[in-house]
């Protein structure tokens, strides 16, 4: 069964004070009736299978599909948010459906964009949940598209890179890692500059993989002018700063500039 929220998928929505359309009721109360929808407490319902299965067919007999489509992975874009822990909870309950737009690509371009939006959403909270090879396959789906539909300089595909690179950084992969990773930094550098979070965020990645493969002349270089950077553009205090303070501290130290 698929859990369906009346609200947020945009496919189904029903006012409080019962406005809608009578007949909608009456055909899901027909579904309670045999057991193919059970609905909960918290506005959702699960369908069944074969509830899903004849609602596809008629809607691509009818050449409904495509449309119907786009608009459930539009509604749904607006609802999944990032992998942030305090997002876990939502995340969680959209991350079934997420799974399932991934996996219905649509055709126009525009709708393309919101389908990788909702991809690189669920591999981050994928990669926070600590299933990180999942995490790496729905990047990797979200950046070839992005890739080849959105240009390597835009926000989505340049956002994707990074994410996959962190990951194979997570898994150990450092060869793999740093060749996503500096074409990454030199595409966000020309297009966002260094003082851009993303920016950032790539660099000080980029310092750390040096860091693991024992270049360390070049890792200390990269994580210098991240703190730099976010002292200036942040403060000593934040947490960003701090990170990357300490980053360069794991540096020293393997440098032997205990000092």
């Amino acid at each position: 069964m698929e859990r369906k929220n009346r609200e947020d998928s945009g496919e189904i929505s029903v006012s409080d004070d019962g406005s809608e359309d009578d007949g909608f009721e009456h055909d899901v109360q027909v579904l309670r009736n045999y057991s193919f929808i059970s609905c909960d407490t918290d506005r959702t319902f699960e369908m069944h299978a074969l509830v899903q299965l004849a609602m596809r067919k008629w809607l691509e007999a009818n050449e409904q599909l495509e449309p119907w489509k786009q608009q459930y992975i539009k509604s749904l874009s607006t609802v999944i948010p990032n992998g942030e822990y305090e997002n876990w909870a939502i995340c969680q309950a959209l991350f079934p459906h997420a799974k399932a737009a991934i996996a219905q690509r649509p055709k126009a371009e525009g709708s393309v964009e919101e389908w990788i939006l909702i991809t690189y959403n669920a591999a981050w909270y994928a990669s926070e949940k600590g299933s990180t090879a999942e995490a790496l396959q729905l990047s990797r789906t979200a950046l070839e598209v992005a890739k080849n539909i959105l240009g390597h300089e835009h926000g989505e595909t340049l956002r994707c890179m990074a994410l996959v690179a962190s990951l194979y950084t997570t898994e150990g992969q450092w060869k793999e890692a740093e060749e996503l990773q500096v074409p990454a930094v030199e595409t966000m550098i020309g297009v966002y500059g260094e003082e851009h979070p993303h920016t950032l965020f790539s660099i000080s990645e980029l310092a750390m993989i040096y860091w693991e493969k024992g270049r360390l002349k070049e890792a200390e270089e990269l994580q210098l002018l991240t703190v730099e950077v976010l002292k200036r553009v942040r403060g000593e205090e934040h947490l960003d700063t701090l990170t990357s303070i300490s980053n360069l501290a794991l540096i020293y130290h393997d440098r032997g500039r205990f000092k």
